[in-house]
């Protein structure tokens, strides 16, 4: 027998997966390499499969997404986590790969989760600046079964925005940060 739901009741269950993380708690580690004097901004931005319809989000630049008026910066207001390195009391100072860096987790406590799960967001898109204004994000699933233990770490170095602790059924959803094609 076949029940059927409301767009109501499929959307609170959307939710509720998504917020639950389906038995993970989900955390992302944004680690930041070399940034210990530097004022760094960093925008994690959930992106819905309708919110990529309405913009092209895999060819947004740093610059393109920071620059005063941007759409694309209006359209994520909503639903970004902002990260302030030089001045959020929630960054601690860590060895990773042998390198000394500066760590800032979202935690699966943090209201971002709940922001992005009645958004429907799938994808994750990272922007950082400054030093990066040529490279698109870095586009990561926003699902918790493709990551390693329910963690995603996201590096950033002067060379680009990396991230890791996919697994291998997801890394062709990855998209690296890179220099877009115009």
């Amino acid at each position: 027998m076949r029940i059927p739901l409301s767009k109501w009741q499929m959307l609170w269950l959307g939710v509720m997966l998504v917020s639950a993380g389906c038995g993970c708690n989900p955390r992302i580690d944004v680690y930041a390499f070399g940034y210990e004097n530097v004022n760094l901004l960093v925008d994690l931005v959930g992106v819905s499969p309708s919110e990529k319809t309405q913009m092209d989000w895999d060819s947004v630049t740093n610059q393109e997404y920071y620059e005063t008026g941007s759409g694309a910066f209006a359209a994520a207001a909503r639903y970004r986590k902002r990260i302030q390195f030089s001045s959020s009391e929630n960054v601690s100072t860590v060895t990773k790969d042998n390198n000394k860096a500066m760590l800032f987790t979202v935690g699966s406590k943090d209201t971002i989760w709940k922001t992005w799960g009645s958004l429907g967001a799938v994808d994750l898109y990272v922007f950082a600046q400054p030093g990066f204004n040529s490279l698109t994000a870095l586009r990561v699933p926003l699902r918790c079964k493709c990551w390693n233990k329910g963690v995603v770490e996201i590096g950033i170095r002067k060379g680009g925005i990396v991230a890791g602790g996919l697994n291998d059924k997801c890394l062709k959803e990855l998209r690296p940060s890179r220099t877009p094609r115009r």
